[in-house]
């Protein structure tokens, strides 16, 4: 055990709270043995637990056998407005609830330890809000992603912040949009769409995959700048009414949107790649803080989280691994891939077949792999156990 993950374990607070949630479950009869957990048959997908609103980030809980998921939500059905779609310039109605939420998922049940605000289209679809979770030293986290949107009635400042989790609710840690509008690390446009975080000793370390860039927050809410991530070229695709001839070199942003620390107490990052989400074109990249970022691995298709296991070999999540503009389009094929790069350099594809743009992956203390799965929808997302 590294000391980041010493350190994090030694959190008295959370320690306090896990338990008493746990305890909680226990006496009202609602926590089962292991023995009730489903077990999914060889070479596939055992669903955990079902009817999941827009599952994102999955990781281990404090104790064997529990499960922290971010729901990014539904959005909600009477605080709306219309605005232009980022990807197809169409106008679409976007609403506001309190549909978000941290869940604690122990053995196939689901608590909800905090609701949180959400946005997301009619259908509840494509929905913004927690996007992520991390245990450690700042306590029990939730990433925002997003920034505040203006013309809701409900508030909507949480989006954009750090959350700490507390048994009293959720409360702000750090403001990760304000410090992209006020620093713009990579000098490009501003934007800011925090999504992955992840607990680094004293520390948290967060993505923000619209500023490209890696950031650690301290306890007081200081936010500082690890890395900036350049840009990739990929070919121009075949097939699209607009832009230059295809296999045109094309700059495309790196939009990183994972990061987990490895066996070498180095932080990974996974990128999932701007328009036109070349396929092949996302990189892992390898982050020792005061130092220029390396490429780690490449080749990979929209990445979107990262996990190491206990042998050192890094699992990589990929939504779409045809690339989500195929699968964006009417009737595309949204089929995620999870690979597993060993320690020797070579790749081995743990599981594919059923991942539908999966969102999160997270490995336990005895080696299970856990992935959330329909990660952009409302009603059928789900955690599935990858044999």
């Amino acid at each position: 055990m590294n000391h980041h993950t010493a350190t994090a374990r030694a959190s008295k607070w959370r320690a306090v709270w896990a338990t008493g949630v746990c305890f909680a479950l226990a006496v009202s009869g609602f926590l089962p043995t292991a023995a009730q957990a489903s077990s999914p048959p060889e070479g596939g997908l055992g669903v955990v637990v079902d009817g999941l609103d827009n599952p994102r980030g999955i990781d281990p809980g404090l104790f064997p056998g529990t499960l922290l998921v971010a729901e990014a939500g539904r959005g909600g059905d009477t605080d709306c407005q219309t605005a232009p779609n980022p990807e197809t310039g169409e106008d679409e109605t976007y609403c506001l609830g309190v549909t978000g939420a941290v869940d604690l998922i122990a053995f196939g049940h689901k608590v909800r330890l905090a609701e949180l605000p959400s946005v997301a289209v009619a259908d509840g679809s494509f929905a913004g809000g927690p996007s992520d979770t991390a245990l450690g030293s700042l306590g029990l986290q939730a990433i925002m992603n997003g920034t505040a949107e203006p013309g809701f009635a409900g508030d909507t400042s949480a989006f954009g912040k750090l959350l700490r989790v507390g048994p009293f609710g959720p409360s702000p840690i750090a403001d990760i949009a304000a410090f992209e509008s006020a620093q713009n690390p990579d000098g490009v446009e501003i934007d800011s769409n925090a999504y992955g975080v992840t607990s680094y000793g004293r520390f948290s370390v967060v993505t923000d995959a619209g500023g490209n860039s890696l950031l650690k927050v301290r306890k007081s809410g200081h936010v500082s700048l690890l890395a900036t991530f350049p840009d990739v070229i990929v070919p121009w695709p075949d097939g699209l009414p607009f832009g230059p001839p295809a296999g045109t070199p094309t700059p495309a942003q790196s939009v990183p949107t994972s990061v987990t620390v490895g066996p070498d107490d180095a932080l990974y990052v996974g990128e999932l790649t701007g328009f036109p989400f070349a396929v092949g074109a996302a990189r892992v990249w390898r982050v020792v803080p005061g130092e220029a970022p390396t490429v780690y691995a490449d080749g990979f298709t929209n990445i979107i989280d990262l996990q190491f296991d206990a042998r050192g070999r890094l699992h990589v999540l990929e939504i779409a691994k045809n690339g989500l503009l195929q699968g964006m389009q009417p009737g595309g094929d949204l089929t995620g891939a999870l690979i597993r790069v060993n320690r020797n350099g070579s790749r081995t594809e743990v599981a594919s077949t059923g991942l539908t743009a999966p969102g999160g992956v997270a490995i336990d203390v005895f080696g299970r792999i856990y992935v959330t799965n329909n990660s952009i929808f409302a009603g059928i997302g789900e955690v599935v156990r990858v044999k």
